[in-house]
């Protein structure tokens, strides 16, 4: 099974890519989130540097990636979360051709589990109200819909980490 791992500045061209493949599906579909210059260049090298990016590869090659971040954004701060120790899943992307084989699941996972290891209360992650599919994946990993940000035009999800 391949293992989900710490991203590196050596994977930034294959994120790029990656991240061009998966805008390209999402306009098909008719998903308006992302444009071409976002998430560019910068934001994932700040995602390596602060040791926030993570990514699944199959055979050598990068097939989907995951940020995994404390919560620090702005935004958030207009909903009223159960948690104030939070992580947050930022700009999660999945190969178009590997959709649909648990891949989103595992990533859910994956940060649960950091966040849990980390002492974290609970995992926070957001998306674009016209995301169908990421909306469902949020939703069937068992996240708790807290409400619209405007300023982003996102919805607010949460989950509680039982701590013991």
């Amino acid at each position: 099974m391949n293992t989900i791992s710490r991203g590196t500045m050596s994977d930034i061209r294959s994120l790029l890519r990656l991240r061009t493949r998966v805008i390209k599906d999402m306009e098909y579909w008719g998903i308006k989130q992302w444009t071409n210059n976002y998430p560019n260049e910068q934001v994932l090298e700040d995602d390596v540097n602060h040791h926030a990016l993570y990514v699944l590869k199959h055979d050598r090659s990068l097939i989907a990636s995951v940020t995994i971040k404390p919560e620090n954004d702005p935004a958030y701060q207009v909903l009223s979360w159960e948690s104030n120790h939070a992580m947050v899943i930022h700009r999660l992307m999945i190969d178009p051709t590997h959709m649909r084989q648990g891949i989103g699941n595992r990533l859910f996972a994956f940060a649960e589990k950091l966040a849990y290891n980390r002492g974290y209360d609970s995992i926070k992650v957001d998306t674009h109200p016209d995301n169908y599919r990421m909306l469902g994946l949020i939703r069937k990993n068992g996240y708790i819909e807290v409400g619209y940000m405007a300023s982003i035009n996102r919805i607010g999800f949460e989950k509680q980490l039982n701590q013991h």
